[in-house]
């Protein structure tokens, strides 16, 4: 690909390592990621994150939680734990938020089936560098109850006090309902619904694999911050790994059979899904996904479909903490992906994406679409070449833009 662009350096990290600081009581879990995103939901966008974009930045995250578990009397769970999270964007305070909160929770021991309690107090505080802080506790007792080995039920009730939707705190009853079923060790569905101050939640999932293809679908309601819209969809390494569990239980053995079989096959880990957008408001966000793949010796075909609805809780104004100019965005994508290997050190493979954004009015509108055909070779055991084409035509009313790119990569792994 010829450029006049300069020599950029990206930083890419996604770790997460848990402590037992006591054994059996005491334990740290941590998490840290890096990566590129979107700045706003209808800037130029591109299927490379390589390519230099100002409508693009790096994000970096740190969540740090200690807890303490433990039984007390023989006959109660007991969990204290807190919470700190940091998310930074480089040249924008947009997507800056730290949040904090703990959490108090009782159960009763859990001895298999039958009827069991709980109870737990949490709060959490949200402080973005941009727009309003916030702050919500909630405290809730519930009931759940298992049958058999297959079903799980349960219910809750409690008392929620919350100022995301304005400087004013509301205080009010919350209610929730949850359900999981597992009819056989191929398929499993569960549902969790919630009626609290700032509107109604919900999570649905349905997966089921065969021996030679699996399926994902969700869909949630939920209260985002920091970045909108691109989460949540399944990446082909998360695809793979539910079907693989029937070829190798032990999940330390299929991680390496996961990666090992997308790397003869010439495809990436990771996911193209909807571009998402950096926020430092709170939004309640509706997100539905459908997630496939199918995966023999020599061929491999993924399919990825997205929707996501976010809208502002916070009735300040639009630009308070969110460069995307609307309270409300739509965005849809989807992902196909055909693999196949030519020889036992080569493959080809081609991948069809599109990602749109919309908002309330005409010119909020980006459309991307773009194909992408490689071969990809090994060298030797460590290191592997991969040579590709890419066409991409993007479309929004402030900017249009036409790709057609020639791309060499050679990997060497240590």
């Amino acid at each position: 690909m010829k450029t006049q662009q300069r020599d950029q350096t990206q930083h890419y990290l996604n770790a997460q390592a848990t402590l037992e600081a006591v054994p059996g009581l005491m334990f740290l879990d941590t998490r840290a990621s890096i990566g590129q995103q979107a700045i706003s939901a209808f800037g130029v966008a591109a299927v490379d994150p390589g390519l230099v974009n100002t409508n693009r930045t790096q994000v970096a995250t740190l969540s740090v939680s200690p807890y303490i578990r433990g039984r007390a009397a023989g006959a109660v769970d007991y969990e204290l734990r807190a919470d700190a999270a940091e998310s930074r964007a480089k040249d924008t305070q947009t997507g800056d938020v730290r949040t904090r909160g703990g959490l108090f929770s009782l159960k009763g021991a859990d001895d298999g089936l039958g009827l069991n309690w709980n109870a737990s107090l949490r709060a959490q505080q949200q402080l973005p560098r941009e727009g309003r802080e916030t702050e919500t506790l909630t405290a809730s007792i519930g009931l759940n109850y298992r049958p058999d080995v297959d079903w799980r039920v349960g219910g809750s009730i409690g008392r929620q006090r919350s100022d995301l939707q304005s400087s004013v705190a509301r205080d009010g009853a919350t209610y929730g309902l949850n359900a999981n079923w597992t009819p056989t060790a191929r398929t499993t569905m569960s549902a969790d619904w919630a009626d609290q101050v700032f509107g109604r939640t919900h999570a649905l999932s349905l997966e089921h694999r065969w021996a030679r293809a699996s399926i994902r679908l969700s869909d949630s309601r939920s209260v985002t911050t920091g970045i909108l819209g691109g989460t949540g969809s399944q990446s082909n390494y998360d695809l793979l790994f539910l079907q693989f569990a029937s070829i190798e239980p032990d999940p330390i053995k299929r991680d390496q059979l996961v990666r090992q079989y997308l790397q003869n096959n010439g495809l990436g880990a990771g996911a193209t899904t909807t571009p998402g957008f950096l926020s430092s408001s709170p939004n309640l966000t509706r997100r539905q996904d459908l997630s496939m793949s199918w995966a023999n010796q020599r061929s491999t075909a993924t399919l990825g479909v997205n929707q996501s609805r976010s809208r502002s809780l916070s009735q300040q104004s639009v630009g308070s903490g969110n460069v995307t100019p609307t309270p409300a965005v739509l965005q849809r994508g989807y992902s196909l992906t055909l693999s196949h290997r030519l020889t036992p050190d080569s493959s080809a493979s081609v991948v069809l994406q599109q990602q749109q954004s919309r908002g309330d009015s005409a010119n909020q509108s980006t459309d991307l679409k773009s194909i992408t055909a490689n071969w990809n070779a090994k060298l030797g055991r460590r290191s592997s070449i991969q040579l590709g084409t890419r066409h991409s035509n993007f479309y929004s009313v402030a900017r249009q833009y036409r790709e057609n790119a020639v791309l060499a990569t050679f990997i060497q792994q240590f």
